[in-house]
């Protein structure tokens, strides 16, 4: 089963629940969203996952509704004017304990997965009343944390410390939107997903560029981590057929059903393994050094500044041609060795990728107008490392050098350096810069 916030499907909500689910710290009483979550007059409606070869569901995607006839039952306007009253994680709290308790009511005989969406910081917490409603859940099946690849724009460092912490708990992660924009395929790679959810753009739409994208971006996760791919907005035999063509086994829509409540007895479901691929993992973020990932297990050469230059120009060529917005890390030392030509290089290259993040001692905010600029201390170890790290769907590599702390003119600087395509690292490497992008560094 999936909870989700809000979904295209416009189902009756089901009737609000009567059995008494787990109470959350109670919000001042100032009327609309905060009596809503007082009053917890939320309803849960669920739509089925189907194995797309039999048609028999192997989960469920759970979805909130606010009180039925008012402005608030659509679950964006609910989760809007809950931002408004500042209280989103009550609200995401009330919705998971909803889930959680309608799935502990059924006597299913299968194991299923639940998919879960919940807001960045707060998705993967849970109360002491809470608890035991979801350890049930999980005994019964696969709680899998969705999210939205948008909201690693808005808070990165956030977003990775979300799938960390829902990793420790043996939940999977989904990712929602996928080939909804370029931006999504580029980004795809930097939160490592169990279950990849086809955007219903792609299943609807005839064939196009964008769908070649998306397939070959798709096919290319699922080779090289086993991901399972699902596709949203069947609701056609041709929407059917094309969901099948782009490589999904799984898929949902109302060709299948519509939101309703949970069905109470056991369903005959199809065969899906709930146990997902990627939970054991660990998370590679972290404030460590690029270099240090690479100098003891690949070859290190020395060059001169003036050599990796023409590297790094390379290097962000590449990113400028990905045609599914490719994401650029880059590490100056200091804001001294960025000089005009390489802020209005990089102000161009904002405009043609997904994200770019630039480090340096000394750098501010609006340093380079479009890119995320990050400032180290002066004793931070990146500030004594040159990092040119371009991902995308299709394309990994990464200059990575040290400087060797040389006097004399900052052409004829030496650097040990590597360049690798080796895309564990490369990856590991953008986590743990990442990580260190706040909500505050949104360029301006």
């Amino acid at each position: 089963m999936t909870m989700g916030h809000a979904s295209s499907d416009s189902g009756t909500p089901s009737s609000q629940l009567t059995s008494p689910i787990p109470p959350i710290a109670a919000p001042g009483r100032s009327g609309g969203i905060r009596s809503v979550i007082e009053r917890r007059d939320i309803n849960m409606v669920f739509q089925p996952v189907v194995d797309l070869a039999t048609g028999l569901p192997v989960a469920y995607e759970a979805l909130a509704r606010g009180p039925a006839g008012t402005e608030l039952e659509r679950p964006d306007q609910l989760f809007a004017a809950a931002a408004a009253a500042n209280c989103v994680g009550e609200l995401d709290l009330l919705c998971r304990a909803q889930a959680f308790m309608q799935a502990d009511a059924t006597d299913y005989r299968h194991r299923f997965a639940l998919f879960v969406n919940g807001e960045l910081g707060v998705a993967s917490r849970t109360d002491d009343e809470l608890g035991p409603f979801l350890s049930r859940t999980a005994k019964r099946g696969k709680i899998v944390l969705e999210l939205a690849e948008r909201s690693i724009f808005v808070q990165p460092a956030t977003l990775l410390q979300t799938v960390a912490d829902a990793r420790k708990q043996g939940w999977g992660i989904a990712i929602d939107d996928i080939g909804k924009t370029n931006d999504s395929l580029g980004l795809m790679g930097l939160t490592d997903p169990d279950v990849l959810k086809l955007d219903l753009s792609i299943v609807q739409s005839r064939p196009s560029r964008r769908t070649g994208l998306t397939l070959n971006a798709i096919a290319h996760k699922v080779e090289s981590t086993g991901a399972t791919v699902i596709a949203e907005g069947i609701e056609t035999d041709a929407h059917l057929a094309r969901a099948v063509s782009l490589g999904a086994h799984f898929g949902q829509g109302w060709f299948f059903g519509r939101p309703e409540p949970l069905p109470r007895k056991s369903p005959d479901f199809g065969s899906w393994d709930p146990m997902l691929h990627h939970s054991d993992r660990r998370d590679h973020s972290s404030d460590g050094s690029s270099f240090e990932l690479v100098e003891h297990n690949h070859r290190l050469r020395r060059a001169t500044k003036d050599v990796l230059y023409a590297v790094s120009l390379d290097l962000e060529h590449q990113a400028a041609s990905q045609p599914d917005g490719a994401v650029i890390f880059a590490c100056f030392q200091r804001g001294m060795f960025v000089p005009e030509r390489t802020r209005t290089r990089y102000q161009e290259l904002a405009d043609q990728c997904s994200l770019v993040v630039a480090l340096g001692e000394g750098l501010t905010s609006n340093h380079i107008p479009g890119v995320r600029c990050i400032a180290l201390a002066d004793n931070d170890p990146l500030a004594d490392e040159w990092t040119v790290i371009v991902q995308s769907s299709h394309f990994s590599a990464a200059l990575i050098a040290r400087d060797c702390g040389d006097d004399g003119p900052d052409e004829s600087r030496r650097f040990d350096y590597c360049i690798t395509y080796d895309r564990q690292v490369i990856q590991r490497a953008s986590q743990s810069l990442l990580s260190r992008v706040g909500s505050d560094t949104t360029p301006n």
